[in-house]
């Protein structure tokens, strides 16, 4: 995994994670921000 705020390298030991383990960005943010955009388009 590559964090894309502070360019951070590593290996995730789980299939998704949630945050960067040296920045504490939240890398699921973008997730959650796409699954309340598509919702929206279909209401």
């Amino acid at each position: 995994m590559k964090c894309k705020k502070c360019l951070y390298l590593w290996e995730s030991r789980v299939r998704e994670p949630k945050a960067c383990p040296r920045c504490k960005n939240r890398l699921d943010y973008e997730i959650v921000k796409n699954i309340n955009n598509n919702l929206k388009e279909v209401m």
